[in-house]
């Protein structure tokens, strides 16, 4: 995954880019409502093999929360951030919501 991050409101520091991997468990689903929460570890370094996340050499950046809904047949996941935490304990308040969308 690649992110790219910036202060709200804007100001005068440049986005930061990170690369990163990063592992998930569905913790809750319900599949009559296309809903459910999951839970998320963010790796600095480590690589894939396949659909395999070898952790050899990495570490931690974050963990998080979301909420999940997925519509279109499974092809579209909105979701929100429901809680993040990083390495350095530096995360504020924030506000994160997505779209994640398969071709």
């Amino acid at each position: 995954m690649t992110g790219t991050f910036s202060n709200l409101p804007l100001d005068g520091s440049p986005p930061a880019v990170s690369v990163s991997h990063f592992t998930a468990t569905i913790t809750s689903w319900d599949p009559t409502l296309g809903m459910g929460d999951q839970s998320v570890t963010t790796w600095a370094g480590g690589q894939c093999h396949g659909a395999t996340f070898d952790s050899t050499g990495a570490t931690v950046a974050s963990t998080l929360t979301a909420h999940l809904t997925a519509s279109d047949h499974g092809n579209r996941i909105d979701y929100i951030i429901t809680s993040l935490t990083n390495a350095a304990g530096s995360i504020g308040g924030f506000s994160l919501a997505g779209t994640l969308l398969r071709h």
